[in-house]
């Protein structure tokens, strides 16, 4: 067997490795070449790209040579498309893995869930690489091997402790302020190193004087005893955030390992996501200088199955945020209020909108105190409603069956009593949101139900004036819930028309953006909508979601649909599967949208339904019914099947034999037309698709068959000039009326109907065969 061979190239820092691995993780080479500056000095990208440029042939040649490869025996090529640097990381157990990420662009407690690194907590400012670079600079400490190694070797010869600035919040983590001390650390009067003060008034301004005694009086302290206190401190925090991510997920051990930037880390990761049958073509190999760690999708380890929830999904504020590696941008045309969600009594992400960028963005590290939190949520209130904030928390009860119920419980603030609320210490999980003056006196929420096959959009108004200020002040729940509290307190209502079509419109990106970000499909969920004095639609919260994967059925309740009017009973009998499948051809019809075919209709036998007006207008080169067809279609070949061939003159047996080879070969041909289409408009979405079909399809189908299948296809030719030589051409438009897999089915259905067809006919002849062969000759000459 075959061996597969990755050659990964890192690049993103100062050193320049190549690494070669197989699949089964044997490390073949690793070779790298770091450039290192003078101490004092950092490496600037420009410099850093030059040695990179100078060095990667050697690098390249060397780690083949180890590895005792040539070039052709390279399988893939991996590289690093987002920035980042190692270092070391601390995971618990593989049983219960959490990973305390540090390096030198990133730090960050993640952990893996559906395909994806999750992210607990992180720095709201530098790295912690970036901080122990910056003050090796300070200290004029050398760059050789590696500023933090010689950092390490200067703390163990300290010995005078110096408390530095300790900064976390919650999950999250703050380097600048023991930069910012250091730097007023050596232009202390008790700091013994004058050549390193001197250094730094060369490289900035003296930093301000201490207004307190870094040790005690008569003592003093030298840059061994500043790294020696910088390593002591910033391993206690991340220790501490280590531990409180151990005690969310109950892990007991602690893994230690250490990583440095290198080409075979690279090279694996990449062999990974080519075994899942994930790559990517060279002209979307690009790089990117804002990649996430929790933005990285990994196909390649199995999971847990599709997440799932109700009551309030908190996670999906998160997903709208992600942005689309299509399109580099969150969910498209999605408001959201300010929203902060709460876990574990922290505030773990404030969700909002920047109205300028038109897109939802996320709020984290410094933005999450309660001050912040408290004067973003009242700064704008209104003055005729004191209402300022909702929280909504789901708590579990066991009922007197033993039974866990699940219930939302909501409550409604002031200016006043959101401060309470922030300052409480023990706070159930949930969100807590800005409240949007709704258009009108009451309030008024709207209630969507999607499916793919169906949305319902509902609505309910409060019964009180919102501008009550009265009995706003004394009891704000009752003026406020709608959906989320009793039904005696609001009145169900409808919507017009045009909101009813933009908050479907809505849905539609929600669920684009989340199978472009989660590669997973939403078959049902639940979300509530407000409408605000200037008539915009505001995402309030998802009360129920369900997602599967491709080829995981559907789990969406077929009794949501409603206002079907039952047909008059006398001529046929109420059939509601022939009404479902007629509404998803009118939905297909009207979108195109080739996920909802490739997905819903034809995984679930509904294809042939979309193919019925094209039949009834001509287009089809059989019946009009596109069950008939298939039935047609079924049935001939089982004719064919049953057939009994033997006994019969060579000639037909040799000609049923070219036949059944022609329709395997053009099925095989069309399909790989169709996938040429589909990667051409993955890197060219904006250009038309020209389909040349060879000479040897022109002969099989004849040109007069491929004008009919390109008819039937509704596939314009391309003008060009005619000659003998020139092949036929049709365009598929970058805007096509039908999706391309619906395209490539019929194109199938088309060429089996054809060749079906052909068999026919020569059954036709060898069973009025009367022993002349000169006849069956010219019979099957015109097949």
């Amino acid at each position: 067997m075959k061996r597969t061979l990755s050659l990964g190239i890192e690049g993103s820092a100062n050193k320049i490795g190549v690494g070669v691995v197989d699949q089964s993780g044997t490390v073949l080479s690793n070779v790298r070449e770091t450039y290192i500056t003078p101490p004092g000095t950092g490496f600037l990208p420009r410099e850093t790209a030059i040695h990179h440029s100078q060095h990667v042939l050697q690098v390249v040649q060397r780690a083949m040579h180890d590895a005792a490869v040539t070039p052709a025996d390279i399988d893939i090529i991996s590289y690093t498309k987002g920035p980042g640097m190692g270092g070391r990381s601390l995971s618990a157990a593989p049983e219960n893995p959490v990973v305390l990420y540090v390096s030198g662009g990133n730090t960050q407690v993640i952990a893996y869930a559906d395909h994806r690194y999750r992210i607990f907590g992180e720095t709201i400012d530098i790295a912690v690489g970036n901080c122990l670079d910056r003050v090796a600079r300070l200290l004029d400490i050398s760059n050789d091997p590696a500023p933090g190694y010689n950092i390490e070797q200067k703390a163990k010869k300290g010995k005078c402790y110096i408390r530095l600035p300790y900064t976390v919040k919650g999950m999250d983590m703050s380097f600048t302020g023991i930069l910012s001390y250091i730097e007023q650390l050596v232009h202390h009067p008790q700091f013994t190193d004058p050549g390193v003060c001197e250094v730094s008034k060369k490289r900035r301004k003296a930093a301000p004087s201490l207004a307190s005694t870094p040790v005690p009086p008569g003592e003093t302290f030298n840059t061994d005893d500043i790294c020696f206190s910088l390593q002591e401190t910033i391993f206690a925090m991340l220790v501490e955030v280590t531990e409180r991510a151990m005690s969310q997920i109950k892990a007991s051990d602690v893994l230690i390992r250490y990583c440095i930037d290198n080409g075979c880390m690279i090279a694996y990761a990449g062999l990974l996501q080519y075994l899942s049958g994930s790559f990517t073509t060279m002209a979307e190999a690009t790089i990117t200088q804002r990649f996430r760690t929790d933005e990285v999708y990994g196909p390649y380890v199995d999971e847990e199955p599709p997440p799932r929830g109700d009551d309030i999904v908190a996670g999906l504020y998160n997903i709208l945020a992600k942005r689309n590696p299509k399109t580099m941008k969150a969910c498209r045309g999605i408001r959201i209020p300010d929203t902060v969600v709460f876990e574990h009594n922290f505030p773990r992400g404030w969700y909002t909108t920047d109205m300028k960028a038109k897109e939802v963005v996320r709020k984290q590290g410094k933005d999450l105190d309660a001050n912040t939190i408290e004067h973003g949520f009242t700064q704008d209130l209104c003055d005729g409603s004191p209402i300022a904030a909702t929280y909504l928390c789901t708590t579990e009860q066991t009922t007197d069956d033993g039974e866990t119920e699940v219930n939302t419980l909501v409550e409604v603030f002031t200016r006043d009593t959101l401060a309470a609320f922030l300052a409480r210490k023990v706070k159930p999980d949930g969100i807590l949101q800005k409240f949007i003056l709704p258009k009108g006196y009451q309030n008024s929420v709207i209630k969507v139900v999607w499916s793919p096959r169906v949305c319902m959009v509902q609505r309910r108004t409060n019964k009180y004036r919102i501008f009550d200020r009265k009995r706003a002040e004394r009891d704000p729940f009752s003026i406020t819930v709608t959906y989320d509290g009793p039904t005696f307190l609001s009145d169900e209502g409808s919507v017009s028309g045009n909101i009813a079509i933009e908050v479907k419109q809505l849905c539609g990106n929600i669920v684009q953006h989340f199978y472009y970000t989660e590669h997973k499909y939403i078959t049902r969920m639940v979300l509530y909508f407000k409408g605000d004095q200037r008539d915009r639609l505001w995402l309030l919260w998802c009360g129920s979601l369900r997602v599967s994967d491709r080829n995981t059925p559907s789990e969406m309740p077929v009794n949501l649909i409603t206002n079907f009017g039952e047909p008059s009973m006398a001529d046929n009998a109420f059939d509601e599967e022939e009404l479902l499948r007629s509404a998803d051809e009118a939905y297909l019809r009207l979108t195109n949208d080739e996920m909802f075919y490739e997905t819903y209709m034809k995984r679930m036998g509904c294809r042939g339904a979309a193919y019925s007006e094209a039949a009834a207008q001509g287009d089809k080169p059989s019946s009009s019914s596109a069950d008939g067809q298939q039935e047609g279609r079924a049935s001939s070949g089982a004719a064919a099947d049953a057939f009994d061939w033997s006994g019969l003159p060579s000639l037909a047996v040799e000609t049923r034999d070219r036949i059944l080879l022609e329709k395997k070969s053009m099925c095989c041909l069309f399909e790989d037309l169709f996938y040429h289409a589909r990667n051409h408009f993955l890197t060219r979405r904006a250009e038309p698709y020209n389909m040349e079909i060879p000479t040897d399809a022109a002969d099989a189908l004849t040109e007069n068959g491929v004008v009919d299948l390109m008819r039937t296809l509704r596939l314009p030719a391309k003008v060009q000039e005619s000659t003998a030589s020139a092949p036929m051409c049709y365009v598929i438009d970058s805007v096509s009326r039908q999706p391309l897999t619906q395209l490539a089915d019929k194109a199938q259905v088309w060429i089996q109907t054809y060749f079906d067809t052909k068999l026919r006919r020569l059954q036709q002849a060898v069973l009025a065969f009367a022993g002349d062969e000169d006849a069956l000759r010219s019979d099957v000459m015109e097949l």
